[in-house]
């Protein structure tokens, strides 16, 4: 197969194919009379592989070692779903310290206004007070 019959199978791009390549993650055969890439059935399931972890945010680095077979799957997917977590952990922590910004300046600015409003309020009843001596008919 060429590198568009094998992306095609695949679904990764040539340019992701050529990246797997140079990475080390693939090593197709050559055509010794042009040079060309030739794709087999195991570079396609291999190339398929890669695109899972890849799917996973697993690093290229963790991939080569489950490639190689001096990291199995089990383990290296075990790293990635900690570290996902500690990702996921981290983001939930700084959203919780947004929240807490927001509805602590949201309170700072609802007791202004209700000072001010109640300064307002106190200013214009003075202003209209009736005189003491005003009787109501």
């Amino acid at each position: 197969m060429n590198i568009k019959q094998t992306a095609d199978a695949s679904g990764v791009s040539a340019r992701n194919i050529r990246y797997y390549e140079q990475a080390g993650l693939l090593t197709p055969a050559r055509n010794p009379e042009n040079d060309y890439r030739i794709y087999t059935d195991a570079d396609v399931r291999t190339l398929k592989l890669i695109r899972v972890l890849r799917t996973l945010d697993m690093p290229v680095e963790d991939i080569r070692a489950v490639l190689s077979g001096t990291l199995p799957l089990t383990e290296a997917a075990e790293r990635q779903r900690r570290q996902r977590l500690i990702v996921a952990r981290m983001a939930f922590r700084r959203l919780a310290l947004l929240i807490n910004a927001l509805y602590r300046r949201n309170i700072q600015r609802r007791k202004e206004y209700y000072e001010t409003a109640q300064s307002t309020t106190t200013t214009r009843t003075t202003r209209m007070a009736l005189p003491p001596d005003f009787v109501w008919t």
